[in-house]
């Protein structure tokens, strides 16, 4: 525009002195401020950096991200840590926290960063948060829940960190086991809800310590069957059968999650889950609910429940029954078991009083069975099919 002023030039840093590189993390540009940093790092001009920053202790760019050059150079310690904590600028304050949180291992830094955890700033908790996610110890857990806790709803940036950060610690499987008993059900809710995150014997011990006093939903017992040791196995299919008594629509996620957490545990599921599983698909399957009746077609179509296959045959084959119910049905037929299917699927196909689009989807199906059997079935449609059926075969 008229009033626009020519791009300030790129200072030459290569020439510069290290007073002046330091002068520079004061720069208002964030690029120049991270190359004097580079620089001086590089130059390990460390002394320089210290006396700018106490010549200065209120200007927020210098102490920022002069404590970068000193912590790259070693000599950011705790006395100069525990002044950059307690800054005005929330900027330093976030800075040193962050440069705190990339140490390897921590010595005095925990209960600092811990109290950075009840800051006026959320930037401020949100770093705290991120720094302790990345050294676990005990005494993280609970200031991490009460952040949790006392954050509003609708910070979900600073909510998912603490979140995170609290999976990190169950991580841990000494701190999963101290905390896998705790008196406080909120508390304890809380730490399953996060364990989930954490594939381990001892996260999963605490997910089943919750399940017995508060119930267990889909994620807890898909968690649970995967990662407790094989001895813990039949109390958490216990607890997935212990919702037998609800209605099928209810059931059939929790189905779901414990016979697939079988399959991706390597184990086949055992006689309980699948008399369970049968029980609860046929009576979705001759229910009311469409949903449930969707749901416990796509259930035995992506896990192939063989025992199912008669249930879905009838369904299937149910003039009564909607034609989005009796197409899913004859879907999942060739998934159960493809010689049965074959035989199912070839009368339904040559069906004369059938819609056509019924008979187009299950020849559509019979297509889908490589086999000899299915494609002498089509070849044999051919012969009598309308032309609507006859030009897809």
């Amino acid at each position: 525009g008229e009033n626009s002023r020519p791009p300030r030039p790129m200072p030459d840093l290569s020439k510069a002195s290290d007073e002046v590189l330091a002068g520079l993390l004061k720069d208002p540009t964030l690029t120049v401020r991270v190359r004097a940093v580079n620089r001086l790092a590089e130059r390990r001009a460390t002394a320089v950096v210290q006396v700018a920053m106490d010549a200065e202790p209120a200007a927020p760019f210098l102490q920022a991200y002069g404590l970068w050059v000193l912590e790259r150079g070693g000599v950011l310690l705790q006395p100069r840590v525990t002044s950059l904590l307690k800054h005005d600028d929330r900027l330093v304050r976030v800075q040193a926290l962050k440069a705190l949180a990339e140490r390897r291992t921590w010595t005095f830094e925990a209960p600092l960063v811990r109290e950075r955890l009840r800051d006026a700033e959320p930037y401020v908790r949100r770093a705290a948060a991120e720094a302790l996610g990345l050294h676990p110890a005990p005494e993280n857990v609970t200031p991490l829940l009460e952040l949790w806790r006392k954050t509003a709803a609708d910070d979900t940036h600073l909510i998912h960190m603490a979140r995170m950060a609290l999976r990190d610690q169950l991580v841990d499987e000494t701190i999963a086991q101290q905390y896998a008993r705790i008196v406080n059900p909120e508390a304890h809710r809380r730490l399953a809800s996060v364990a989930l995150g954490a594939a381990t014997p001892s996260a999963a011990a605490l997910v089943l310590e919750v399940a017995r006093s508060q119930g267990a939903d889909a994620a807890m017992l898909r968690h649970m069957i995967r990662n407790l040791p094989a001895q813990q196995l039949p109390e958490a299919y216990a607890l997935a059968t212990a919702a037998a008594s609800k209605p099928p629509k209810e059931q059939l996620p929790l189905v779901r999650a414990a016979l697939q957490a079988c399959q991706e545990r390597g184990i086949g599921a055992p006689e309980v889950l699948q008399t369970w599983a049968g029980t609860a698909a046929t009576a979705a399957l001759s229910g009311t609910d469409k949903g449930a009746q969707q749901e416990a077609l796509k259930l035995a179509r992506d896990l192939k429940l063989a025992p199912l296959f008669e249930a879905i045959e009838q369904l299937a084959r149910s003039a009564q029954a909607g034609a989005e119910a009796r197409g899913a049905a004859i879907d999942a037929l060739p998934q159960l078991d493809r010689a049965r299917a074959v035989k199912t699927l070839g009368p339904l196909a040559a069906g004369a009083a059938e819609p056509v689009a019924l008979r187009l989807k299950a020849a559509a199906a019979l297509a889908s069975i490589p086999t000899a059997e299915a494609r002498v079935q089509l070849l044999e449609l051919l012969k009598s099919a309308p032309q609507a059926l006859g030009v897809p075969i």
